[in-house]
């Protein structure tokens, strides 16, 4: 099965059109919706984001400040996925 992401960006003028958008991309049936770097907070840009959408798959750039996240840093993907 095809899987399909689509990236948004975190930086938006209206916000009424950007969560249009992404509901019209969860009912088309996306498999993930991503955040990219810089812009609005990205943990606020996936809360709106989650009151809209209910299939996709919600990924944000990760940011691990130093000495924090040992575990994190492993991972290498450098991005958080909210399921």
């Amino acid at each position: 099965m095809l899987k399909i992401g689509v990236l948004l960006p975190c930086r938006f003028d209206d916000t009424g059109d950007y969560l249009a958008d992404a509901r019209a991309l969860d009912s088309a049936g996306v498999d993930s919706l991503w955040l990219d770097n810089g812009g609005y907070e990205p943990w606020l840009v996936l809360a709106a984001l989650a009151t809209v959408t209910g299939q996709s798959r919600l990924v944000a750039p990760l940011t691990v400040a130093d000495g924090a996240g040992s575990a994190l840093r492993g991972s290498g993907s450098g991005c958080a996925t909210v399921s």
